[in-house]
């Protein structure tokens, strides 16, 4: 960020205050936001943030005219400008105290960076730099000063850390009495970007309409995203999306956040048929990722049949576990049992072999709507279906246990076993079912326990019958030589 010290006084270039924003903005998080603010993207919190412009919240190099060999006073030097600014009078004062200003700000900036990870009171750092500030912009002398634009700017950037609704004041006057100043572009830029946050979207469209004739031909871009994303929250969609895509166009490359902007607009307005063709003519090779966005735009919408049509159009093209979970959690909510059925068939050999976190995921997705369709079924799902939605839950496990547990709740619900259940009947059914998911897997030592666990709880719902017994002890019987052998041989010593 580039510093005017005074006329008649060096200047100074240093590091961009902005590097410290960050910062500022966590220590004060319940105040007002930080200018310049993050690009606020509450629908885009899981997109990668890559940008093809320069990053909009560095300002550009708007102050070439500005001496290159200038520095920053310190300490010793700003006394000896206090002193000379109490003697001193009109603009001579002002230039006088915006160079001590300047050093105050770059002290705390040096404060800040020598603090690395510790924690930072930056009010008592900035405070110096602060007051100085509120104080310059004050002073009677002011409106006469040849470099008032920068320092308003200046000044207006550092208070939005501390006192936000100053800051706009302080901008708003640098935009209103400095009206031709390259400087005014970049502080309509901050007034949008605030209103924005404020959700004043409409204060947003007026300062980042009349920013774009004036900033930079590297701040364009991103200044007409902010424009474009504020008419859109005004509901203008297609003018936002012939905005935000005329902005992909010229960017070399296509810009990513323009288009993942866009499909909102897109979602509102567009024909969802045509929007993979609609993105490939543009930017093909961020065609996923922005149907990826307009799946969840549709979804927002509540339109769930198209947010799944659109990534099946995705798994087509660039299939991932994550994809195939999302897919089945939106057809969940309209689709018959058959289309659901084959969603999770096609999950079920991606979520194997990637083993981690979305495994886990398609693993309890699967057991839940087996375990909703079994007790609760929908009124096309069969009972082949439902068992085969076991099936699919049982083959998803992602540990030993987990298998398991899918068998055992499969057993129960088949076995007609309920909680208060005391039936012999019922029990040795699920038993039977368990002992044959047990043959048919010798070596899962938690479904061996499962098995002689179930065949123990029939032996306590006594009195049984002779042939029940001997039911209970071929059961534990062929546990004998499993994982559980101790445990099946301790319990058929009980049966009497």
């Amino acid at each position: 960020m580039a510093l005017v010290i005074g006329a008649g006084c060096a200047t100074a270039s240093h590091a961009p205050r902005t590097a410290h924003e960050p910062a500022i903005a966590a220590h004060h998080a319940k105040a007002a936001p930080v200018w310049p603010s993050p690009l606020p993207l509450p629908a885009l919190d899981d997109v990668p943030r890559a940008r093809s412009w320069s990053d909009p919240f560095l300002i550009p190099p708007l102050f070439d005219a500005w001496p290159a060999n200038a520095h920053v006073p310190n300490a010793t030097q700003r006394a000896g400008l206090e002193r000379l600014a109490a003697r001193a009078r009109g603009v001579e004062r002002v230039a006088l105290l915006d160079r001590c200003a300047a050093g105050l700000e770059h002290d705390a900036e040096l404060a800040i960076d020598h603090a690395g990870d510790a924690d930072v009171d930056f009010d008592r750092i900035y405070a110096p730099a602060v007051a100085a500030y509120r104080a310059l912009v004050d002073e009677p002398g002011f409106a006469a000063y040849r470099h008032a634009d920068a320092a308003l700017y200046r000044a207006a950037s550092l208070l939005a850390s501390f006192d936000a609704a100053r800051s706009r004041e302080l901008f708003t006057r640098l935009v209103r009495d400095h009206a031709s100043s390259p400087i005014a572009a970049i502080a309509h830029v901050r007034l949008g970007e605030r209103a924005a946050s404020d959700g004043d979207h409409a204060t947003a469209e007026r300062e980042f309409a009349a920013a774009l004739s004036g900033v930079p031909a590297s701040f364009g871009d991103y200044v007409a995203v902010r424009l474009a994303w504020a008419r859109r929250e005004l509901g203008q969609h297609a003018r936002a999306l012939d905005e935000l895509i005329a902005v992909a166009r010229r960017s070399s490359p296509a810009d990513v956040i323009a288009l993942l902007l866009s499909a909102r607009s897109y979602a509102e307005i567009g024909v969802r048929d045509d929007a993979a063709a609609f993105y490939d003519a543009i930017a093909p090779q961020h065609t996923v990722e922005v149907l990826r966005r307009l799946a969840a735009d549709y979804a927002v919408l509540g339109r769930f049949g198209d947010a799944a049509a659109i990534l099946a159009d995705v798994i087509e093209r660039a299939p991932t576990c994550e994809d195939h979970v999302e897919r089945v959690l939106l057809l969940e909510r309209f689709a018959p049992p058959s289309e659901l059925e084959a969603a999770i068939t096609a999950l079920v050999p991606i979520a194997r072999e990637r083993g981690d976190a979305c495994s886990t995921a398609a693993d309890a997705l699967a057991g839940r709507i087996a375990w909703t369709w079994h007790a609760h079924p929908p009124a096309r799902a069969d009972a082949a279906q439902v068992s085969r939605m076991w099936d699919l839950a049982i083959e998803l496990a992602t540990t030993p246990e987990r298998r398991a547990i899918a068998l055992r709740d499969r057993a129960v619900l088949q076995g007609a076993i309920v909680r208060g259940d005391r039936r012999p009947a019922a029990w040795l059914a699920a038993a039977a079912k368990i002992q044959q998911a047990v043959a048919a897997r010798p070596d899962d030592a938690a479904l061996a326990d499962i098995a002689v666990d179930t065949w123990q709880a029939v032996l306590a719902l006594a009195p049984l019958t002779a042939s029940e017994r001997d039911r209970v002890r071929e059961g534990l019987t062929a546990n004998l030589d499993g994982p559980a052998g101790a445990r099946a041989r301790a319990v058929l010593a009980t049966v009497r």
